[in-house]
């Protein structure tokens, strides 16, 4: 009995996540159509939300998000600190969207990092 919520708690906890996901709506309405973009602030967002979802794979030098505006800096910024929280999963976000797989199969061929002839 020791653990169970009450229903304030409950609704809470609803609430706070419903919080969560509009900002992280609105966060990446405005980040996925910047970075489809083949402009400087295009390629460090696009790189960024794709180092989100695989750092290894996509490495990302955080004095890049220097080149951004405020406003985007705060969106980039707001979606690494709800995905350091363990609350999103930045590419299975934008899939979940209408058109997001193609979306996500864009952003990673326009700036995945090119691989050398072999």
């Amino acid at each position: 009995m020791q653990n169970e919520q009450t229903p304030r708690q409950t609704l809470e906890a609803v609430l706070v996540t419903a919080l969560i996901e509009r900002a992280t709506t609105a966060a990446l309405k405005q980040l996925v159509p910047a970075a489809l973009c083949h402009t400087e602030k295009g390629s460090v967002i696009g790189r960024f939300l794709l180092a989100l979802d695989d750092g290894a794979g996509h490495p990302f030098n955080l004095n890049d998000l220097r080149r951004l505006e405020h406003v985007q800096l705060d969106a980039c910024l707001q979606i690494l600190a709800v995905d350091h929280a363990g609350r999103l999963n930045v590419r299975q976000r934008v899939e979940k969207d209408a058109d997001g797989r193609l979306v996500w199969a864009l952003l990673s061929s326009m700036w995945a990092p090119r691989k050398p002839n072999a």
